[in-house]
């Protein structure tokens, strides 16, 4: 997420945290989607969330590619969330992920 922006470890560290969970709940190879930060703004470590589906097996990443953000007058943190239709059309691209995992 935002709190380590662009460190080079957290691709590693996502990959450890996902087979630890994995392997800790038995749960084999379960599908996993990752969503990338806000555009263009995030644009570097998006560039280290799309490595993770190279690094763990049977994951997809959705993309935020043409969301806007919510204005700075309603987003304490500074117009870094998504506004309400790039919310809306995460959820789809996150669903459109999953089913092709899924293979259905």
């Amino acid at each position: 997420g935002e709190t380590d922006d662009n460190n080079p470890s957290w691709p590693a560290n996502v990959k450890n945290t996902v087979d630890r969970l994995r392997s800790d709940l038995g749960i084999g190879d379960v599908p996993l989607v990752v969503g990338e930060l806000l555009q263009p703004r995030y644009q570097a470590h998006n560039t280290l969330v799309n490595q993770l589906p190279n690094m763990i097996s049977n994951a997809a990443v959705a993309s935020s590619q043409g969301f806007g953000s919510l204005p700075a007058s309603v987003d304490m943190f500074g117009n870094l969330h998504f506004d309400l239709a790039g919310q809306r059309e995460f959820g789809r691209r996150f669903a459109a992920e999953m089913i092709e995992l899924l293979g259905e």
